[in-house]
């Protein structure tokens, strides 16, 4: 997780650069550096679109997320106040089409995480889990792993010799003196429905998951709707 998200590292002889370094959205947003590495650190909330806001039954807490949430992390009790606002909007029925620009294709922190058909855990050396579907998700929050040589300054949350706490929007750093001891310990993200991802009026909610016109006007095609079998 480490690697994957923020130092990089090297597979099947190719490096790579952490998902969170590729593109970095830092200031209005804050600015955080991990383990030396300053990473992309816009919040969901600010991808919504003012547009998608208008409709009589749009919920006060997408309006909120938007409206109140802040430009930087400067202060956590509104950070968790637009966090709280933007979590509350998503799972509200009437939560507007479109919520987000296409701004949010471009973030490193939307990603695809596959379905399975198998609900259990296969066995010790089983072949093989079988692909339904994928739904987009947005990594939101990591966590270091515990031990008492981490620092953590700005409002990146602390738990004095426990762990760091960065979710998008937090100012500041995480760093601990010794590098064996540099690591992601855990990540949750917030699972979207392909409803609130951009796309004309006139298309489907299942297809905003799969296609999106590009700035030439082409279309692109973002995510698969496939069936895979052993």
């Amino acid at each position: 997780m480490t690697q994957g998200l923020i130092s990089g590292g090297t597979f099947d002889s190719t490096s790579f650069d952490g998902r969170l370094t590729k593109k970095v959205w830092g200031p209005p947003y804050g600015t955080a550096t991990i383990f030396g590495e300053q990473i992309d650190n816009r919040p969901l909330w600010t991808y919504i679109d003012p547009s998608s806001l208008s409709g009589p039954t749009v919920p006060t807490s997408c309006q909120d997320a938007y409206y109140l949430g802040p430009d930087d992390a400067t202060n956590l009790t509104t950070y968790n106040d637009a966090y709280t606002n933007m979590r509350d909007c998503l799972a509200d029925a009437d939560v507007p089409k479109a919520l987000f620009t296409e701004d949010l294709f471009e973030s490193p922190r939307l990603v695809i995480v596959p379905m399975y058909h198998e609900y259990l855990p296969l066995g010790y050396n089983a072949c093989c889990y079988n692909i339904k579907d994928f739904v987009p998700v947005f990594i939101n929050s990591i966590w270091t792993a515990s031990g008492p040589s981490w620092t953590c300054d700005g409002t990146i949350e602390n738990s004095p010799g426990d762990h760091c706490k960065h979710s998008p929007g937090m100012d500041g750093t995480i760093a601990v003196a010794a590098p064996g001891q540099r690591k992601i310990d855990s990540a949750d993200a917030i699972v979207l429905s392909c409803k609130v991802l951009a796309g004309p009026e006139s298309t489907t909610d299942e297809e905003r998951c799969k296609r999106v016109q590009n700035s030439e006007g082409d279309t692109v095609t973002l995510y698969y709707d496939l069936e895979l079998t052993r």
